[in-house]
């Protein structure tokens, strides 16, 4: 992927290995991204606008992806802190990318 650091995440997102092979997921599987990114049918994004304050399921599960989306940010953020091989880009094959990324988790477990 080559991005300036200054495109936006979603951006970014857009042009990597892992935007380009999202229908690819399996099953039952999302990625969960912030409100900047577009949802689609891989990519689950909390719900705008006054869902967020008003009482009933939108406004649940908003609540509950944000406080899923923090604990990943923060699993990632203490991976990232351990491992060095985190602390630029990987540049290998996505399954090999997600070997190393599962590899520092058990590790760090």
């Amino acid at each position: 992927m080559d991005c300036p650091g200054s495109v936006h995440d979603s951006t970014a997102f857009a042009f990597s290995a892992l935007g380009a092979h999202q229908e690819e997921l399996p099953a039952g599987y999302y990625l969960l991204g912030d409100p900047a990114y577009k949802a689609h049918s891989r990519v689950l994004v909390p719900f705008e606008g006054r869902a967020s304050t008003d009482s009933g399921w939108e406004a649940n599960f908003s609540f509950y992806h944000s406080s899923l989306r923090m604990n990943v940010e923060c699993a990632f953020g203490m991976l990232v802190q351990q491992w060095g091989c985190l602390w630029r880009q990987l540049r290998s094959c996505l399954v090999h990318n997600i070997l190393v990324v599962h590899a520092c988790a058990v590790l760090h477990n």
